[in-house]
């Protein structure tokens, strides 16, 4: 303010809701649930009043992403609450922090990571990993011959077993 200077330490904060937030520059104040228009507005001293507002959309009790997990739970724990499997591990996060039957909190080792896709370390994302808590690496397969040679060779095999059946019956 040309006249008063810096009085950003004396903006009042308002919410449609919830009333007076905080004073001051910046605030980080509890807000309920629903849509919230903030006000910040401020006086000088000759009375001069200057307002803004903005408008926020406040949803701690939803499951923006249908996951089962609410928007403030995903929030605590780190997870993003527009997507419902975090660590795009095939599994939501809901499964990943439900092993111990518990969704309300994240329990190492009894509960699979929902921000890292790879819980034990072992190379295999936790949703392909039949043990993602247990490092434990995957077994090395061998592919076993492709069907269509097995019943190739079959064939071969009766086809040769009658010819030599035709040429005994000839002799």
């Amino acid at each position: 303010d040309p006249e008063d200077g810096d009085l950003s330490s004396s903006i009042s904060w308002s919410s449609s809701l919830d009333g007076i937030i905080g004073t001051g520059a910046s605030i980080a104040p509890g807000l309920s649930d629903g849509s919230h228009v903030i006000t910040a507005s401020i006086t000088d001293s000759n009375s001069n009043l200057e307002t803004d507002i903005i408008n926020i959309n406040v949803d701690l009790f939803g499951d923006a992403d249908g996951d089962g997990l609410v928007n403030s739970l995903e929030v605590v724990l780190g997870t993003n609450p527009f997507d419902s499997d975090s660590d795009n591990d095939f599994l939501s996060d809901f499964i990943e922090v439900n092993m111990d039957g518990d969704p309300t909190n994240y329990t190492p080792g009894i509960d699979t990571d929902p921000n890292n896709n790879d819980t034990d370390g072992d190379g295999q994302i936790d949703g392909i990993d039949a043990e993602p808590l247990i490092a434990n690496q995957p077994a090395v397969n061998v592919p076993a011959a492709p069907l269509w040679s097995v019943i190739m060779l079959t064939i071969f095999l009766v086809l040769v077993k009658l010819k030599s059946s035709k040429a005994a019956k000839k002799t």
